[in-house]
């Protein structure tokens, strides 16, 4: 999900175990079926930010990938790919926001250029280029292994 403040700047948040910058992730819950209300309900959790499921942009983008080893824990045994949907919000200037220090243990607002440098795999990277408009999409085939190119 990209969270933006409607004039350029992305929430970004540093996960506390791998130490590499994402927006706001996550997956199905048990029993959860509708991914717009998974979005809704991630946002809250890992920002504090309540944001209705009606006000998520869908952009109507998939990205299906491999789970990366290092992260195949947080997934269900057996689970070796991810689906993932492209949801934006814009939440006005200024908002406060919080981090879940289990998870993530640095969280701010920056600008679209650091924001790109920054975000750690290229579906994210993607997601804040067609979100804020800026740049060319990159080709998403270059990063398929994850990782850090721009």
């Amino acid at each position: 999900m990209v969270i933006h403040d409607g004039n350029g700047r992305v929430l970004l948040l540093r996960r506390a175990d791998l130490g590499f910058w994402q927006s706001v992730t996550g997956s199905l819950d048990a029993g959860e079926d509708d991914p717009r209300q998974a979005a809704s309900r991630e946002i809250a959790e890992e920002t504090g930010l309540d944001v209705p499921p009606a006000a998520l942009r869908d952009w109507r983008v998939e990205h299906h990938f491999r789970i990366l080893p290092e992260l195949a824990a947080r997934f269900a045994p057996g689970t070796t790919s991810n689906v993932e949907h492209l949801y934006s919000v814009a939440v006005g200037d200024g908002r406060a926001v919080r981090a879940d220090p289990a998870e993530h243990d640095r969280i701010g607002w920056f600008d679209a250029g650091d924001a790109l440098a920054m975000s750690w795999s290229w579906s994210n990277r993607l997601a804040i280029r067609r979100v804020l408009g800026v740049g060319p999409d990159p080709d998403p085939g270059r990063f398929l292994g994850g990782g850090h190119s721009a």
